[in-house]
């Protein structure tokens, strides 16, 4: 047994009381599982035999940094059960079904729990729940989410926008030509400082090319993939082509 196990054995053991919802950690518990990631189910046992030993002011930190994890859970559940018209005991039922619905739901939930914008969690509730309707999209959805778990908003905003045609284009085959830094910020001013940054953790996520010409930032084939499906995810949100819509709320 590893390390990791034998702390969350202890802690079971040892604890009382529930620091999430039931429903939420059978989901964490389950991805822990599936996935072979203990840790996905230590972060859903309660955190009162961990913390004890420390300040009333370090306990108090060390709860929230704990139970926010299964907050980010408890919300890609809502936001799931509010995409798909059911429970969230109907989508757990629902998702039992079919083993690769039941791997497709314990990476989102993995990526939820480490995710750290709202945003971000409603996509990825979109992918599962786009996913779980229709059993052919299912390998595709896990595609984005394995892309999402790794990317945050800003970055999901950049690489939505070099999706778009370019604004310079004059005809449909210079649609998809590299764009200009100015006409990034120009059309997203939040990302402005950021986009180079940004671009070269798209580039190292193979979704962007590297820097070849200047401020020309231009995708990949797996980068208008993914962009492609992150925009099927958004119609399925209900925002249509403009998926930087459910981003939004974010945006500086």
């Amino acid at each position: 047994m590893s390390e990791l196990a034998e702390r969350v054995n202890a802690v079971l053991a040892r604890a009382a009381g529930s620091t999430v919802s039931t429903s939420v950690a059978a989901l964490m518990t389950t991805a822990a599982v599936v996935l072979g990631k203990p840790d996905l189910a230590f972060w859903a046992v309660p955190t009162g035999a961990a913390v004890g030993s420390l300040t009333e002011e370090g306990a108090y930190l060390a709860r929230r940094a704990w139970a926010l994890r299964g907050e980010r859970v408890n919300y890609f559940v809502e936001q799931a059960a509010t995409q798909s018209g059911m429970t969230d005991d109907e989508l757990m039922m629902d998702a039992a079904e079919d083993p690769m619905v039941i791997r497709l739901l314990s990476e989102a939930v993995e990526a939820a729990a480490e995710s750290a914008d709202e945003a971000k969690v409603r996509v990825l509730a979109g992918a599962f729940v786009r996913g779980a309707k229709d059993p052919a999209l299912v390998d595709e959805m896990r595609l984005l989410i394995g892309v999402l778990r790794d990317l945050e908003v800003p970055e999901i905003r950049l690489l939505a926008l070099l999706s778009r045609p370019n604004p310079r284009a004059t005809d449909y085959s210079e649609q998809f030509m590299a764009w200009k830094g100015d006409d990034v910020s120009g059309a997203d001013p939040g990302l402005g400082k950021t986009m180079f940054i940004l671009r070269q953790r798209l580039a190292a996520a193979g979704l962007a090319h590297p820097e070849s010409s200047g401020s020309d930032m231009l995708l990949t084939h797996v980068g208008r993939t993914c962009a492609h499906l992150l925009h099927e995810v958004g119609s399925t949100m209900g925002v249509g082509e403009e998926l930087s819509a459910a981003l939004a709320p974010i945006a500086p």
